[in-house]
């Protein structure tokens, strides 16, 4: 389990300095890059700011130095950057898959970030804290799990787009689309209860 928990945080992090590495490269907000919405005023400033600051989290994950504190200050961002940039437009959010998917790709990697934190070790001691006083933890299977709902659904409202995204050769596209948006209404409803519960 440590080696697989090892390998995600890695991945995790790698991913976390692309998306900030390409801020430093557009020095500006982006469509496809998740954390900031792409009408968001003060680039380039702004997004050299936040590109750096996504650089410098993954480093400190990837190196396990204050990674916890790290991972906490990127899941704040980034849910800060969820309900007061991308929620703005709640009205977008609501009726545009798009801008749907874009803002709660956003909250995902808040989730990701505070469920890192949640198993890294908390600095006081060697192990990390309980289930019961794991906020961050409960925090980001909270988070993850709206997530994985809203993107489930989203795959039965717009199968036929999604579809369209899988390569030619896969056979019974529509086949995968609703199998994938299952699997993803069951793993949130699934982890879930598991955040009532602790």
């Amino acid at each position: 389990m440590d080696k697989l928990r090892h390998f995600g945080r890695l991945c995790f992090a790698i991913s976390i300095a692309f998306f900030g590495a390409q801020y430093l490269l557009y020095g500006r907000f982006e469509g496809g890059l998740p954390p900031v919405p792409p009408w968001t005023p003060g680039a380039p400033v702004l997004a050299y700011v936040v590109g750096m600051a996504m650089i410098l989290s993954a480093l400190s994950i990837s190196s396990r130095w204050k990674a916890r504190y790290s991972a906490i200050s990127l899941g704040t961002l980034l849910l800060l950057s969820f309900l007061f940039l991308h929620c703005l437009h709640a009205s977008s959010i609501l009726h545009n898959g798009t801008n749907r998917t874009r803002a709660f790709e956003c909250l995902t990697l808040s989730a990701i970030a505070f469920s890192l934190a949640g198993i890294l070790p908390n600095g006081r001691n060697s192990s990390t804290e309980s289930s019961a006083t794991n906020w961050p933890l409960l925090l980001g299977r909270f988070l993850f799990a709206i997530s994985m709902i809203v993107f489930g659904v989203q795959h039965f409202m717009y199968a036929g787009f999604i579809a369209t995204l899988i390569p030619g050769w896969i056979p019974l596209h529509l086949f995968w689309v609703y199998l994938t948006g299952t699997g993803m209404l069951v793993a949130g409803l699934s982890i879930a209860p598991a955040y009532s519960l602790h």
